[in-house]
């Protein structure tokens, strides 16, 4: 996404991942369908990236290392 500071970017994603609530409108998302959301603020302050990121995609690591 992109925009100017203050647009909404952070915003519509945590409505995505089901963070926030919308005020008015609805939100239409398919059956079957898996939302990751890392937020730009780490809960863990002595976390690497790489490590940060892979948090979100543990369950699909998990299943690479089972098909290998």
């Amino acid at each position: 996404l992109i925009g100017t500071n203050g647009s909404g970017k952070s915003t519509i994603l945590k409505i995505i991942a089901g963070q926030e609530s919308i005020d008015s409108g609805s939100l239409s998302i398919r059956n079957n369908i898996s939302i990751g959301y890392l937020s730009q603020i780490p809960e863990e302050k002595d976390i690497i990236v790489k490590d940060y990121i892979n948090s979100a995609l543990k369950e699909i690591i998990e299943l690479k290392e089972k098909l290998e």
